[in-house]
């Protein structure tokens, strides 16, 4: 009976370390020489067996492994596999041990494909090929161990592959940093070709980065921004500031970070503001001399907003405004008095207080508003007065009256306006107060009555005398409706008679 192997495989065995066991033969395939002899035909068929296994010998040993290729094998692979200790059977703590250090290695492993997929996206074969090739060959030596299962060398050929990655992957700031300089720096140089290069370079590894994105950009367009550059310079020592200055605007159009063409045309607009305000100052003088204050101050404040902060405009701006305060002073005071002449003094009170809001210190403005506005409010009064003189039938509104008039007779010197207004108002004062002959007329049926007058009973005519004013008279008669009349008196006696009789029947 062949002995029982006790003991477990779980793992395969490393090359150089395997034990051959000898087969036993079961004793049922011996001859035994007392057995039977077999027939013919059996030692035929026995020798062409052997010549058959013979044949198919000589072919696995000579013919079949030049037909097999051999797999390629890193000599530093091969050279740990040789040297590798035969692998003992495994216990279930032994077990335990190399399914952690399995899943070691493949959490390392995932690592190492990120990275390699982040790096690969990054070109990483065009600025640190040989590095990363030999992390890659690194890991694949760690693939050859895991499959083995020597987990331990795998985690280390792994490890080691991560680290030239991770290597790989902290100097690509450095990289980017270098590269956008070096191309910042052609770009300075005017370089467009160089330029650009180091800035596809940047982006390779870092496609957001958007410096490299704006630099590229910008070095598409240099040799045109240079050219309009050097087409400015030209404008500008030809002494044409304004044909300089668009061509500098241009090349900011196409690179508006373009310090060449900024510093153009601040050189150009300054050439330019230099000229136009020499030319408004200069105007400015010439409209002072000239007399014309409305022309200089606008030529001085077309400076002043060239150059705000300039003493001498600020001076002559504000001398040139004084002197037309003084001068738009002097006219309204003209005005003012030229309204008093006039007679009309609302119009005058509103030029002193324009005059006042100007400069209120003036006293002469202070006091002719007082006068104008004084006199104002009396021509107010008798004006209203002369439009209703009817009002002074009330003894109130007379004796109003007659003071106004008493005010207007103390003027000294009453213009020609006032002095009609004197003249009216008198008339309109003796007239309210001087009955004026009137007639009443009826029909001997009527009781009449006249407000203010009293009962005038009944008559056919009744003539009276009646002060101006307004007067309401009252009709009664038995059986017919009663009348009422509202009529007015004025200086003069009415044309017809006032007639005042009950004509309507109660139904």
């Amino acid at each position: 009976m062949p002995e029982k192997n006790t003991s477990r495989n779980n793992g395969p065995e490393k090359p150089g370390n395997r034990k051959i066991s000898p087969i036993e033969v079961p004793l049922s395939h011996t001859t035994d020489a007392k057995q039977q002899t077999a027939p013919w035909y059996w030692n035929r068929l026995t020798f062409f067996g052997l010549l058959t296994s013979m044949l198919l010998a000589m072919f696995a040993i000579f013919v079949l492994p030049a037909m097999v290729k051999t797999p390629q094998i890193l000599p530093e692979t091969l050279k740990t596999i040789q040297a590798a200790p035969a692998k003992p059977l495994e216990s279930p703590w032994q077990e335990a041990q190399l399914a952690k250090a399995r899943r070691e290695a493949q959490d390392i492993l995932s690592q190492i494909l990120a990275r390699q997929k982040m790096l690969e996206q990054r070109q990483v074969t065009e600025w640190g090929k040989e590095r990363f090739d030999l992390a890659m060959a690194t890991a694949a030596e760690g693939d050859s161990y895991y499959r083995q299962r020597y987990f331990a060398e795998s985690i280390g050929a792994y490890q080691s592959a991560l680290t030239v990655l991770e290597a790989l992957e902290a100097e690509m700031p450095a990289l980017i940093e270098t590269a956008f300089n070096n191309g910042m720096e052609l770009f300075d140089q005017g370089d467009a070709e160089g330029s650009g290069k180091y800035f596809e370079q940047v982006l390779v590894m870092d496609p957001g980065h958007t410096g490299a994105i704006r630099g590229l950009q910008r070095s598409s367009t240099l040799n045109q921004v240079l050219e309009l550059v050097s087409r400015g310079k030209d404008s500008l020592d030809q002494g044409k500031p304004d044909e300089a200055s668009q061509f500098f605007l241009q090349a900011l159009e196409l690179d508006n970070q373009s310090s060449r063409a900024h510093a153009g045309k601040s050189t150009a607009d300054n050439l330019i503001l230099d000229r136009n305000f020499n030319q408004a100052m200069s105007a400015g003088y010439n409209s002072l001399e000239a007399g014309d204050l409305s022309q200089a101050e606008a030529a001085f404040a077309q400076a002043a907003r060239l150059r705000p902060e300039d003493a001498p405009v600020r001076k002559a701006l504000a001398q040139t405004r004084n002197q037309l305060a003084r001068e738009h002073l002097s006219t309204l005071m003209i005005s003012a008095r030229k309204a008093e002449a006039g007679e009309e003094w609302s119009d005058a009170t509103a030029v002193y207080q324009q005059l006042l809001d100007a400069d209120s210190s003036l006293i002469d403005a202070r006091v002719g508003k007082l006068r104008a506005t004084a006199r104002a409010r009396l021509n107010d009064e008798i004006e209203n007065i002369l439009s209703n003189p009817l009002r002074l039938a009330t003894d109130r509104v007379y004796q109003a009256g007659s003071i106004i008039l008493a005010d207007a007779r103390g003027i000294r010197d009453p213009g020609p306006k006032l002095q009609k207004q004197i003249e009216d108002l008198q008339a309109t004062l003796t007239a309210a107060v001087t009955p004026v002959p009137i007639q009443l007329v009826s029909d001997n049926y009527t009781e009449v009555a006249l407000l203010k007058v009293g009962e005038l009973g009944r008559f056919s005519t009744k003539n009276l005398t009646l002060k101006p004013g307004n007067y309401v008279a009252t009709g009664i008669r038995p059986g017919y409706r009663d009348v009422r009349l509202e009529f007015q008196v004025t200086g003069e006696s009415p044309a017809e008679p006032i007639s005042i009789i009950c004509t309507d029947p109660v139904s």
